[in-house]
């Protein structure tokens, strides 16, 4: 219907908007994290290697850990037309939850109706969990957009299994996006073998080019697992439950914290860098459809109804199978798309049944009135989104640690050496962000005048700049004097940083390396 297209473009619309506007500094500032990956997609831009001076990685050593390389890539054009900087590298974040909404509509589609589809992308173009991911430049904010569309090739493939194959290449794509569909895909794909056994086993022939097709591609993964496991296992060895000092019991502790209501819809993710203060996962309208739609799918309980209810059972494996952090909203990013989908089996018996009770022009008034509800709950929503927690997140984001590195990109050519001081953790990575340092150096562990290291103590000789954060104590030696140039707020209007001049001799001792 052209009603129907209309509409589409005006979620996704409101999506796009949502996931552009103020994208440089809501939240406001910039994790390390997103500066690793920002610096490494301009080193590859104009190199071809990582910052480490990796050609062409696979995956890419970090800070203290690997990343993922689609995130990364997909970073390169964005910078390479934008230049080095927030918007650029976040960018690749919002146009992946753009793309979310659009797949959800077109898996919804596959699963209910065309008004059930455009529903379920309306929820989640205003959805807290997916609007977040679609902001902050981490390697998983591509995972939900692969997952949704190779689920919606696959459904389609049901009728035309040619399309498998573009399935397959995009679930292979999952296990390169983030850590989470390394195990998820592999339990969904079997999952899907098992409720759809019946129509896969009738198109056998049509499923060899898919399944080579995903093996092939899953080879360099397989390879690296066995060759350089810690590339796969570093991280996850330092946070399983397996570690050592934590209990495999833990699993199930965790496990039900994804499926609670304090998760879902009151405090969500404790971490304010993956959810906002005061809303959980979803928003709290979604409550009694979510509650309709499982009752719903339970008495229909068809294969459609299965294939949701495995998708609930395994999105929280990967992050119960974690003891940081939990209930992890990152870890568990697999469940963006689902709630909706179930929010909208439910909305719709919850529609027929009050029709059947009490009429058309009832059901009809009533699901206008929720929808008055749904859309005042998403504006107070964006509206606290915006405006609020930028200030709330500030910390969390090193909010106006940006601001000081463009006064030293400013002045650094007035001083000897800029010093950061070692409780600014992961500097190193920020100054070669912010003040573009060439990656032909940065590979080679040379970052100019910038040194890490405590300008108490330090050997150094000269004019000096420093940076340092408001709450450390004043750094004064005998032979010197500091002189505050300036004072850095972050987006809570508390002093964040200073940047001071310091003049005469340091004592010596040895220096902090920078990486």
């Amino acid at each position: 219907m052209q009603l129907n297209k209309i509409l589409l473009i005006v979620v996704l619309v409101l999506a796009l908007f949502l996931r552009i506007w103020r994208l440089d500094d809501v939240p406001a500032g910039f994790y390390s994290d997103e500066a690793s990956i920002g610096y490494d997609a301009f080193s590859i831009l104009h190199t071809g290697r990582d910052f480490h001076g990796n050609s062409w990685p696979l995956f890419f050593e970090s800070i203290g850990e690997w990343k993922d390389p689609i995130y990364i890539y997909a970073s390169v054009p964005g910078i390479a037309l934008f230049g080095l900087n927030e918007f650029a590298t976040r960018l690749p974040a919002a146009l992946s939850g753009l793309l979310t909404v659009l797949a959800l509509f077109l898996v919804a589609r596959e699963l209910f109706s065309e008004e059930l589809a455009l529903l379920a992308s309306a929820f989640l173009a205003v959805s807290p969990w997916a609007l977040q991911f679609s902001r902050v430049a981490f390697e998983a904010a591509v995972l939900p957009a692969l997952f949704l569309f190779a689920l919606w090739f696959f459904l389609m493939g049901l009728r035309d299994p040619r399309l498998w194959i573009a399935a397959s290449a995009l679930f292979a794509l999952c296990l390169y996006s983030y850590g989470t569909g390394r195990l998820f895909v592999p339990l969904f794909l079997v999952a899907l073998l098992l409720i759809f056994r019946v129509e896969l086993i009738a198109a056998k022939k049509q499923l060899v080019i898919p399944a080579v097709i995903f093996l092939l591609l899953s080879l360099p993964l397989i390879i690296t697992v066995l060759f350089s496991p810690e590339v796969m296992f570093s991280r996850m060895n330092r946070i399983s439950i397996f570690a050592l000092g934590h209990s495999p019991f833990e699993f199930l502790d965790n496990y039900v914290q994804y499926l609670s209501a304090e998760f879902l819809f009151y405090r969500g993710d404790a971490n304010l860098r993956h959810s906002p203060p005061g809303y959980g996962q979803l928003l709290w309208f979604s409550a009694p459809l979510l509650l309709a739609g499982i009752a719903a799918c339970l008495l229909s309980f068809d294969k459609r109804s299965k294939l949701l209810f495995a998708w609930l059972i395994l999105f929280p494996v990967t992050a119960a199978l974690t003891f940081e952090g939990s209930p992890h909203a990152i870890r568990s990013i697999v469940g963006i798309g689902l709630f909706e989908l179930f929010a909208v089996a439910g909305a719709a018996w919850l529609f027929d049944l009050t029709r059947r009770l009490a009429g058309h022009r009832i059901a009809i008034m009533s699901g206008f009135l929720f929808l008055l509800l749904a859309g005042a709950n998403a504006f107070i929503f964006t509206g606290d989104y915006f405006s609020k927690y930028p200030a709330q997140s500030s910390v969390w984001f090193e909010s106006g640690l940006g601001d000081a590195f463009k006064f030293v990109g400013q002045r650094q050519g007035e001083y000897d050496y800029v010093v950061l001081t070692p409780r600014l953790d992961k500097a190193w990575i920020y100054a070669a962000f912010y003040l573009g340092i060439e990656p032909e150096l940065v590979q080679k562990g040379d970052y100019g005048k910038i040194i890490q290291c405590n300008p108490s103590s330090c050997d150094l000789r000269g004019r000096l700049l420093l940076l340092e954060r408001i709450s450390e104590p004043e750094h004064i030696s005998q032979s010197g004097q500091n002189v505050l140039l300036l004072t850095v707020k972050n987006a809570a209007g508390r002093d964040a940083f200073k940047l001071e001049e310091k003049t005469g001799l340091c004592n010596p001792c040895l220096q902090d390396q920078l990486s």
